[in-house]
């Protein structure tokens, strides 16, 4: 039975070698023997019964658990899309604020990566075809770990900046007891665009729950394996 072993090895070599992809691949291997064993009793060769089970067999992907057959390009399309969208929303966001120099500086940067993305896009979009169209395994699981880890470093990342931001500000007032002044409305609205301004870096971990999304999609669109 060492061609039912070696067969599923090469089937099972593109996924992650985890426990329970492990223990899958001794099922699937006891099961194909089992089977070609049951078929051999009924007068099949060898041949014939290896053959009628391995084509027998369930697919892979529906099998191993968090896996995801998907299609690399369409993936691409998608985020940059969602890349683009976001940004744009980010954008328009910044336009009426720009009358604050942070935000004015921030509006540009943004108008400027939204050229970039755009003209990617097109040009991703007018080559696709050429591109590698073969379906590649992802794990869910590595993909909602590397999601929690970038929530929790852009979490980070607000309360050190806004720790920055209050020690540059208030910092003095705040060691010292003394109360902090805030003269009028403009100076009110200054200090609290450098506040505000830092969340616009929401848009990375917001594309890491879409790209997760756009997996879970097109792994559930992708055609079965041969």
């Amino acid at each position: 039975m060492n061609d039912v072993r070696k067969h599923i090895d090469r089937r099972f070599a593109k996924y992650p070698k985890t426990d329970e992809t492990l223990e899958l691949k001794e099922e699937v291997i006891g099961n194909i023997e089992a089977e070609i064993e049951d078929l051999q009793s009924y007068g099949h060769s060898f041949e014939e019964a290896f053959r009628i089970s391995i084509g027998q067999m369930a697919k892979l992907d529906g099998l191993i658990d968090g896996v995801k057959s998907v299609r690399l390009s369409n993936v691409l399309m998608e985020v940059m899309q969602w890349t683009l969208i976001y940004t744009l929303i980010a954008w328009i966001i910044t336009i009426p604020l720009s009358i604050f120099y942070e935000f004015r500086r921030i509006s540009w940067a943004l108008f400027g990566v939204i050229i970039v993305i755009g003209l990617s896009y097109l040009i991703y979009y007018k080559i696709r075809k050429l591109l590698s169209r073969d379906y590649v395994q992802v794990n869910l699981y590595k993909i909602a770990a590397v999601r929690k880890y970038v929530w929790i470093t852009w979490s980070l990342y607000i309360v050190a900046t806004w720790g920055i931001i209050t020690a540059t500000l208030f910092g003095s007032n705040i060691w010292f007891g003394r109360p902090i002044p805030i003269d009028g409305p403009y100076e009110f609205a200054t200090s609290s665009v450098m506040y505000v301004s830092p969340i616009i870096t929401i848009i990375v971990p917001l594309l890491m729950n879409k790209l997760q999304k756009i997996i879970i999609k097109q792994g559930e669109d992708s055609p079965d394996e041969e």
